[in-house]
């Protein structure tokens, strides 16, 4: 449902938010009555659960309030789910990669068993003042909000295999972004409301900043470096940028519609500078960079 390619009884489902009569509907079990759901370890910080797999370990220090999560086998995620986080450090650090088994790594799906994609994951929360760092990940994104509100302080992602940082049905304002090092997009954002401050990204082989699915986001600063495509907005979405700069890429800036069921998308840029790399707008989506 989530990735938009549900079809039932030659029904076509598009999430575009909750609705609660969907399990009644297409007969879904809850995600509590899963088996593999209750395979996870669980910690509790006050009404918030962190699940973890068992090869993750992680350590808490109730005074400072800095949570370290340790990966110890690929691909092994935690996720905290429900209640609220608030001045919060949490730290994620990923498997060595020196110490990977490469003929066990095909016999392992980057999506776990409850359709969790991030090796950590924020789900169903109330987020204030928290910092939140990410190293190593092998997971199809390093840190994944889905569902969560609030105000983040930081983010700081290093060495992502694939997306590094991914954010779906969130309302999420964050002061300071600093990413370097993902294999395919740097930010994700879809179906969403979003405002980042300042962005600092480099190395992202796709994408430095992807919003899709209806969202809408505000940038205030943004500095892209040595990446494939700098800004990418589609399928009705809109997007505000006070300032960019590019620099070392192919595309700078681009508009379009990617799927069927949404229309094109808006993109405002007061300032920007992408020395002299493409900006591309598809039919359907407008680009306002006067």
């Amino acid at each position: 449902l989530l990735k938009s390619n549900l079809k039932k009884n030659n029904k076509v489902y598009q999430f575009v938010g909750s609705y609660n009569g969907l399990e009644d509907k297409l007969n879904f079990k809850k995600i509590y009555d899963n088996n593999s759901y209750l395979k996870k370890n669980i910690f509790s910080i006050n009404k918030t659960k962190f699940y973890y797999d068992n090869g993750i370990s992680f350590d808490f220090n109730k005074e400072d309030l800095v949570f370290n999560i340790y990966q110890n086998e690929p691909y092994a995620r935690s996720y905290f789910k429900n209640g609220k986080l608030e001045n919060i450090k949490i730290n994620f650090f990923g498997y060595s990669k020196n110490k990977v088994n490469k003929s066990k790594l095909f016999e392992i799906d980057t999506i776990d068993e409850n359709g969790i994609t991030g090796c950590l994951s924020l789900i169903n929360l109330k987020v204030e003042n928290i910092i939140i760092r990410s190293s190593d990940s092998d997971c199809e994104d390093s840190i994944n909000f889905i569902n969560t509100k609030g105000h983040i302080k930081m983010i700081n992602i290093n060495n992502s295999k694939y997306d590094a940082l991914d954010i779906d049905f969130s309302k999420i304002k964050v002061d300071n972004t600093i990413i370097n090092n993902a294999k395919n997009d740097c930010i994700d954002l879809s179906s969403g409301n979003y405002e980042f401050n300042i962005i600092n990204i480099s190395n992202c082989e796709d994408k430095g900043i992807s919003v899709g699915e209806k969202s809408s986001a505000k940038f205030n600063s943004v500095k892209i470096l040595n990446t494939n495509i700098g800004i990418s907005s589609k399928d009705s979405s809109k997007i505000m940028v006070d300032f960019l700069e590019f620099q070392d890429g192919k595309i700078c800036i681009e508009a379009k519609r990617k799927k069927q069921e949404f229309s094109g998308s808006i993109s405002y840029f007061k300032n920007y500078n992408c020395n002299g790399f493409a900006i591309k707008k598809f039919p359907g989506s407008f680009i306002n960079n006067s």
